[in-house]
């Protein structure tokens, strides 16, 4: 398709204007595909300007042609509200149709659903098999709820050596947040050896994507533990991220620190923040940008 070609930048070509218009051609010939990244364009302002409204005009079309990628583009669309009413039911209806078809992203939000009890009755159980059928086919973050179930044993037994294996399926895969947990597992050991260089490692790859989590977990291991040496100024560097981020845990260590770190410290910590640039990591769902 012409209109993916522009969008994608293959040869370098990404122009989402002229994406919108091929996909717009092909959509009024009715190509389900073509109708779903047309309605992807308004969504996401890509092309044309964001209108929620036209975004699910377009999903619905596709939806109704049985497109899976478009259902649960529709079901996202009605659990946040979207240009439609939110309405977590209607959600539901459609994340149960992407679903039968395969798509991880519809699988994982079907998950979602079970576990808050959003638009269907909770049930921890369902929950935990949806997302590990995303998490089969390689979903990082249904890879990372599942682990979480595992770890606090939500209706699955508890075996924090299964937590480690699913968080570190999608930490390779970038995702900040299971990074951070694998990150917590190598210092605390965890269903894992204890391993404080692993730890830092991983909590690194977290902290350096702009996760707050991470962030305030290494400015605690530079500040405090003698056993990785302490550094005041690293841990400067990141309670102030995590800090700058709203975290009132990280202000508050920065302000214990402040008492008896020396100027040059201080200063050195704040050079260390001036230059600091999140490296965000690829995921497997970069594409699925309208999961839960």
């Amino acid at each position: 398709m012409l209109g993916s070609a522009y969008y994608l930048s293959v040869d370098g070509r990404q122009d989402y204007t002229q994406a919108a218009r091929w996909y717009r051609q092909a959509a009024e010939q009715g190509v389900a595909m073509a109708l779903n990244n047309l309605g992807a364009c308004y969504e996401l302002g890509n092309g044309v300007p964001q209108d929620y409204a036209e975004a699910v005009r377009w999903y619905e079309k596709a939806a109704e042609k049985g497109l899976a990628d478009a259902q649960q583009n529709l079901g996202t669309c009605y659990y946040r509200g979207h240009g439609v009413p939110l309405d977590c039911p209607n959600a539901v209806k459609w994340f149960r149709r992407a679903p039968e078809q395969g798509l991880p992203a519809a699988q994982y939000n079907l998950g979602v659903c079970y576990e808050n009890g959003q638009g269907l009755p909770q049930d921890f159980v369902l929950a935990a098999r949806w997302y590990r059928m995303a998490a089969e086919q390689g979903f990082s973050q249904a890879q990372n709820n599942l682990a979480v179930c595992y770890a606090k044993g939500n209706r699955v037994r508890l075996d924090e050596a299964e937590a480690a294996r699913w968080y570190r399926k999608a930490a390779e895969q970038g995702l900040a947040e299971a990074q951070t947990s694998l990150a917590g597992c190598y210092y605390h050991g965890r269903g894992l050896p204890q391993n404080n260089a692993e730890a830092i490692k991983w909590f690194e790859k977290a902290a350096n994507q702009g996760f707050s989590a991470a962030q305030y977990n290494l400015g605690g291991i530079f500040y405090t533990d003698a056993t990785v040496g302490k550094d005041y100024r690293q841990a400067s560097k990141w309670f102030s991220l995590s800090a700058m981020q709203g975290d009132k845990d990280s202000a508050r260590m920065l302000e214990e620190m402040k008492l008896f770190m020396s100027a040059a410290e201080l200063a050195d910590g704040q050079r260390l923040v001036r230059e600091f640039v999140p490296r965000k990591e690829n995921s497997s769902n970069v594409n699925d940008m309208l999961s839960l």
